[in-house]
């Protein structure tokens, strides 16, 4: 019945878009700017009548009256309204003026509508351009980072492709992806931000709630980044715009190491083997040894040398990274057609000696007016993108900040460096370790390369059915394949016991989006209407094969055939979802806005009695400055807004049912299968999210100053998790629906001019978010889910708890919290507990903007209070000797804090501080001491440009001239943690920041941009 009405419901407005009414007179005319361009779209109403029309294509326009003289009344977002008296049916040209409180106000929205920013019920902040092209970074989402409020990013040090860690608005899913949806012209985008050209990039619009991105359906659950890229405006001329930048990367960050000792354990130098060379076993290649005062003693290579200590290795080691992004743009076209084409080379080269980039972005944007009610709007993108040498990262033998960090402080990289092998082809290195290698050893004899393809592109019709209706048809596809070889020489017994091995996995991504979406318009006197049915079809198909070989048979051939045991490994997955869905606006007066949406998507990884699930939107805003005529000089204008929502969030394929790996040991007479270890479930539901948000938007002094805020609440349930089950199933997990997550928060932001006139501006901005995470609920069975873990320490949910606690062993206490210490002098290991949680208390960022005639100046300063993280890099370095903190108590022994276990009395026993770290930190495994303060201030960003007066460029064909001087990650103002920056975690996952682990040093860039236009 409910489908019916419905269905009733749509007929009706289509036949209200044919309606004729009686007319004794027609007005034509048309509608432009100051520049004479024609506007689309422009409301036209008679006054005092509910009769209207809209612009066309070409701004122009058609309306009967009753009867003349008549009064019209043209508005359009982002323009003054005008009233105009029309006495006769003669053509009207109109143009219409700039409004400067609301020229940049229209904001591109859900299903990549634009829309007027006063009507919207919802947060939404808008970075443009200028933002994101200067400065530019490899990943484009680390150029948002201190720009929007709710918005944290926390990068990795994984080389010249690192990823980051984006999350909007807190962790909402448990074990699913919690990374905002990534939205380009429309179109959904499947995988990484770095594949985003900053110079295509007209404005990146930032969907915070379910308000915002309920449209999008199961997919933007976690919130949506829109990139909507650039066109080619109207030109006479066939335009020519040519930007080069030139960027170097420096070591900004490292930790601090001790100078004063060496190799050796317990303050005396190693024994000598019959060979001449130390022994290289533990701990005798650790840094415990005997001061270094420049005696001579025996060297790792069995030489005599100088006992000194050397610099800092990572400033020796690795070298200044260099980018040049070079971007030729042409663009031209006419009223009826136009075309933008695009062209980047960059080319880069990381701080570690073989890690390098080339990438080539290829991009083609055209709009034409094919017929006076059809129009046309596509792009074609290519990116072939190879990194060669992407660096190991944690506890990976590879790791070249692992192996840096943890040399004795007397070894010289020079030595390393000019002896990596044996006679016999060997590795030679300063320890007998198999999970640790020379570090020129591996960058002489360890590689790999990724090699992207990507092609994407969409074609969109527009055909205007009549003033009131419109039909769009639009489809897009994004095609995404990976080509990824390694190979570690034989010669280190890191790799098969020294025999070398070989990996080549291919993988391809394909999603295919198809969607119309039917508009129709209608204007009752004050009332403005809108409502819209659309459907959209997404198909995505994955596949890889790869393949492992080990035991080398020849030297320097990487060739699947060259090595003796190989194995294969197959995958391949399909998903579909079919969506419809309902949009409505109305718009009175123009202070009063109401949107509702309305979605059913219908998953093909949930069970069919539970594939089609609905969510709906509900948004409202009250300019409560018009309707109560408070709009002047001092208050500029004041809106309320508020939304409700509901969206969904399915699984992955192939969770429902039983599927089976086949072995591919070809030595078997007979076929072998094995299930996963997780079972199953067949009843699946989809996560559902129910969220809330209120806020306001004030102006004051002629719009100079502007405050936002926002409250917001979500409940995520159902939650797609994994629960332990009895190994005696034949399976370790069950896949159920069961928890709740809770986030709710604060977000506000304040712009204001501080200073300006004709030639100087002064601008400053901040904004502030703080969100609290809340676990309300897991499955009866669960006291808590493991959410990432290092060694001990985890990183968990556990009911009644924020989201994110970090878990791992204390000190053995009393009751007074005083540390129990035995009668040797060392402190014990004590029970497993909360020692931290990943989320800080709040973050934000800080601008600053001046402006003097034609130079300009920007800054931006990132801040965090609060949240904590695990460093088990600076663990390793205490109880290998290297860190500044083990250099206490070598001369005379060190004292734990405590109390004796037995007596009671304050711990007196000194210990050697050898033992104690590696007792501490290595054999009991207590992680107290090594949980940091996230708490950092940091200068994100700073651009100084000046753009060439015009008058200097007459008679030389160019039109604009811009330099750019800038740079990026600068320096910390603070930084709790002190020697190790809390962006230096080696996952982008969602609990990915409560993880250090002998991370790359932090670094800085900084650089210049030239930009021609002609």
């Amino acid at each position: 019945m409910k489908m019916r009405q419905t269905y009733l419901i749509l007929l009706v407005f289509f036949f209200m878009g044919f309606t004729t009414l009686v007319a004794q007179e027609t007005l034509t005319g048309t509608v432009t700017d100051a520049d004479g361009l024609p506007l689309l779209g422009v409301n036209v109403v008679e006054k005092g009548t509910s009769n209207g029309n809209v612009t066309d294509f070409d701004g122009r326009f058609s309306l009967k009256v009753d009867q003349l003289p008549t009064t019209l009344f043209f508005s359009y977002v982002g323009f003054k309204t005008a009233e105009i008296n029309a006495t006769n049916n003669s053509p009207i040209q109109v143009v219409l003026e700039e409004d400067a409180q609301m020229i940049d106000e229209v904001v591109v929205t859900a299903l990549n509508i634009e829309r007027d920013k006063t009507s919207l019920g919802y947060s939404l902040d808008v970075v443009d351009s200028e933002q994101v092209t200067v400065a530019k970074e490899n990943n484009i989402v680390n150029s948002l980072s201190g720009k929007v409020s709710g918005l944290q990013i926390t990068q990795t040090t994984g080389g010249v492709n690192k990823e980051s860690r984006v999350i909007l608005r807190g962790i909402s899913s448990l074990t699913g992806n919690n990374t905002p949806l990534l939205v380009v012209d429309g179109f959904p985008m499947n995988g990484s931000f770095s594949d985003i050209n900053p110079d295509d990039v007209e404005s990146i619009s930032v969907l915070k709630g379910a308000g915002a991105s309920a449209a999008y359906g199961s997919r933007g659950a976690n919130g949506v980044i829109l990139v909507t890229t650039k066109k080619s405006a109207q030109k006479d001329k066939i335009g020519i715009s040519i930007a080069s930048s030139i960027g170097f990367e420096d070591i900004m960050l490292t930790p601090d190491f001790q100078n004063e000792f060496g190799t050796g354990a317990f303050s005396e130098f190693a024994p000598i083997n019959s060979d001449g060379r130390p022994v290289l076993d533990y701990p005798f290649s650790w840094s415990w040894g005997p001061k270094m005062e420049g005696q001579t003693y025996t060297n790792w290579l069995g030489n005599e040398d100088t006992f000194t200590v050397q610099g800092n290795p990572f400033e020796e080691f690795y070298r200044t990274g260099v980018s040049a992004i070079n971007t030729v743009t042409l663009e031209g076209g006419g009223d009826k057609s136009t075309m933008r084409f695009t062209y980047t080379d960059q080319r880069t080269k990381g701080i570690i000696p073989n890690n390098d980039l080339k990438k080539h972005t290829f991009n083609l944007r055209s709009t034409s007016k094919l017929t006076d009610k059809l129009s046309m709007d596509s792009r074609v993108t290519y990116i072939l993108n190879t990194v060669r040498n992407s660096p190991a990262l944690a506890e990976n033998g590879d790791n070249t900040a692992l192996m840096l960090s943890l040399m004795p402080r007397d070894i010289k990289l020079s030595d390393l460096k000019a002896n990596t092998e044996d006679a016999n082809g060997n590795e030679l290195k300063w320890l007998n370790d198999n999970t640790f290698n020379n570090p020129y050893w591996t960058l002489a004899h360890v590689n790999n390369q990724n090699k992207l393809d990507r092609l994407q592109g969409f074609l969109s019709l527009t055909y205007d059915i009549s003033p009131a209706f419109t039909l769009t048809g639009k489809s897009g596809i994004d095609i995404l394949g990976q080509d990824y070889t390694y190979h570690a020489d034989s010669g280190s017994s890191v790799y098969s016991n020294g025999r070398g091995e070989y990996r080549h996995n291919t993988n391809e991504t394909i999603e295919w989006n198809s969607d119309f979406l039917l508009s129709y318009k209608k204007t009752l006197d004050r009332l403005n209407l809108g409502f819209s049915v659309g459907g959209n079809y997404l198909m995505r198909k994955y596949n890889r094969l790869n393949t492992y070989g080990k035991n080398e048979k020849a030297p320097d051939l990487y060739r699947i055939s060259n090595y003796g045991v190989v194995t294969t490994d197959d995958w391949e997955s399909k998903k579909g979802i079919y969506s419809w869905y309902l949009l409505g606006q109305a718009d009175y007066g123009g202070y009063a806005y109401l949107d509702a949406t309305f979605r059913n998507d219908i998953s093909s990884t949930l069970p069919k009695e539970n594939r089609s699930y609905f969510y709906y939107s509900v948004n409202g805003s009250l300019l409560f400055s018009k309707l109560l005529g408070l709009e002047g000089s001092t208050f500029s204008s004041g809106k309320i807004r508020g939304s409700v929502a509901t969206v969904g969030n399915d699984t992955d394929p192939y969770q429902l049912l039983t599927t089976y790996n086949f072995d591919n040991r070809t030595y078997l007479p007979y076929a072998m299968a094995s299930s996963p270890n997780g079972l199953p479930n067949s009843d699946l539901k989809p996560e559902n999210t129910e969220s809330w948000e209120v806020g306001t938007d004030l102006a004051f002094f002629d719009n100079r100053l502007s405050i936002g805020g926002t409250y917001y609440e979500s409940v995520t349930d159902n939650q797609i998790m994994p629960v332990t089950i009895s190994r005696f199933s034949g399976y370790h997990t069950k896949r159920i629906n069961a928890g709740s997550i809770k986030n709710s928060g604060f977000e506000l932001a304040v712009n204001g001019t501080v200073l300006q006139n004709e030639d100087f501006s002064w601008e400053l901005g901040a904004n502030i978010t703080k969100n609290k995470s809340l676990v309300q609920s897991l499955h009866p069975d669960l006291e808590n889910l493991v959410l990432g873990k290092l060694r001990t320490v985890t990183v968990e949910a556990r009911p009644g708890s924020p989201l994110g606690e970090i878990w791992g062993f204390d000190y053995l206490r009393d009751n007074f919290g005083r540390r129990l210490i035995n009668d040797q002098g060392f402190a014990q290991k004590g029970e497993r507990k909360k020692l931290g949680d990943i989320n800080p208390d709040f973050y934000g960022g800080i601008t600053t903007a001046f402006k003097y005639k034609n130079w300009s100046l920007r800054a931006l300063v990132s801040y965090q209070q609060g949240g904590e993280f695990y460093t088990w890099g600076r663990g390793y370095r205490l109880f290998f000797g290297t860190d500044a903190q083990s250099a206490v108590g070598r001369v005379d022994g060190v004292i734990e804090d405590g109390i004796n276990e037995n007596t009671g009395f304050e711990n007196t026993q000194s210990i050697n501080p050898m033992l104690q770290h590696f007792t501490n930190v290595f054999t009991n495994d207590i992680s107290t001491d090594l949980i940091l303060d996230a708490t950092n201030v940091k200068m994100r960003e700073m651009v100084l440009a000046y753009e060439v007066p015009r008058s200097f460029l007459a008679n030389t064909g160019i039109d604009r001239v811009t330099l750019s001087a800038w740079g990026r990650n600068l320096f910390f103002f603070y930084n709790a943690a002190g020697d190790i920056d809390p962006e230096s975690s080696y996952s982008s996952g969602s609990v990915g920041n409560g993880f250090e682990h002998s991370s790359l040093p932090s670094t800085r860039t900084f650089g210049m941009d030239l930009k021609l236009d002609f």
